[in-house]
C-alpha cells in the first residue's frame, strides 16, 4: 500500500461581517433560526420575536440595508430570549422577550456607563450645556468594552497666545492619543481659516481618539485664535503673552 503525502497551501481569506439586506437573506435567517431553536430546544418564536431579532442584526451592521453575517450572536440572543419567555411561563417567545434579553444584556455591560452618569448627576464631573464659552465646546468620545458602545460627554478647550506659530498636541506631548488623534491635529493646523502671525494655540481634550470630534476642535480653537489677534492688533508691541481662555 503506497501511501500519498497530501499538500495543502495557504490562503488568506477574508471574511466579511456584514451582508445586504435582501429578500434572500431574510429567508436564510427565517431558515436558520428555527434549525437552531429546534436542536436546542427553545421554545418556537413567532413572527414579532423574529422581526424583533433581524432588526437586532440590522442595529449590529450599523445600517439600515445591512445586516451581520454573525448569526452565533443572533443564536445567542435567542437563548436568552427563550430563557425570558420560560420564566414568564409562555411557550412562545415573543417580541418582548427578545427586548428583555436586550435589555438584560445591555445591564451587564453598561457598569463604566453608568458611573460617569453617576458623576454626571452627582457634580462630579463637569458638564456645562448653557451659554458660551470662548475657546471651548462640548464633545462625544464613543467607547466600546465588550462589544457595547456608549457615549462619554468630553470637554473641548483650546488655548491661544503669542509665541511660536502652530499647534501644540498636549495629548501627543504625553503619550496619551491615538493615530487618529494625531491626524486630527494635523488637519486642523493645515486649516487655513486664520493666517495668524507668530501665533501658537494650545489645545487639550479628554482621551479619545475619535474621529468625529475633529470639527468641535476646530470650532473650538477658532475663536480662541481671532481673540488672541484681536489682543496683537490692538496692542501690535506688546510681548507679554497675552492668553485668551
Amino acid at each position: 500500500m503506497r501511501k500519498t503525502s497530501a499538500r495543502f497551501s495557504r490562503l488568506r481569506v477574508e471574511f466579511d461581517e456584514e451582508m445586504a439586506m435582501s429578500d434572500g437573506v431574510i429567508l436564510e435567517y427565517a431558515g436558520r433560526l428555527p434549525r437552531v431553536v429546534r436542536k436546542r430546544k427553545f421554545v418556537p418564536v413567532d413572527r414579532g420575536a423574529f422581526a424583533a431579532m433581524l432588526e437586532y442584526g440590522v442595529r449590529q451592521a450599523g445600517r439600515r440595508n445591512k445586516v451581520t453575517a454573525r448569526f452565533i450572536d443572533i443564536a445567542d440572543l435567542a437563548r436568552e430570549a427563550h430563557y425570558a419567555a420560560a420564566a414568564a411561563g409562555e411557550s412562545v417567545v415573543r417580541a418582548a422577550h427578545v427586548r428583555g434579553a436586550l435589555s438584560s444584556k445591555m445591564e451587564r455591560h453598561n457598569l463604566i456607563e453608568t458611573r460617569i452618569r453617576e458623576m454626571i448627576q452627582e457634580g462630579t464631573l463637569l458638564v456645562d450645556v448653557e451659554g458660551t464659552r470662548v475657546g471651548q465646546v462640548n464633545g462625544l468620545s464613543v467607547l466600546e468594552i465588550g462589544g457595547y458602545s456608549f457615549g462619554k460627554p468630553v470637554r473641548i478647550t483650546a488655548t491661544a497666545a503669542l509665541g511660536k506659530a502652530g499647534l501644540i498636541n498636549i495629548e501627543r506631548e504625553a503619550n496619551l492619543s491615538g493615530r487618529f488623534h494625531d491626524k486630527g491635529m494635523h488637519i486642523i493646523a493645515g486649516l487655513p481659516a486664520e493666517q495668524v502671525c507668530a501665533g501658537q494655540a494650545a489645545l487639550a481634550r479628554g482621551r479619545a481618539s475619535a474621529s468625529s470630534n475633529r470639527i468641535r476642535e476646530s470650532t473650538a480653537t477658532a475663536p480662541a485664535l481671532r481673540r488672541s489677534m484681536r489682543w496683537r492688533r490692538r496692542f501690535p508691541d506688546c510681548r507679554c503673552g497675552r492668553t485668551s481662555r
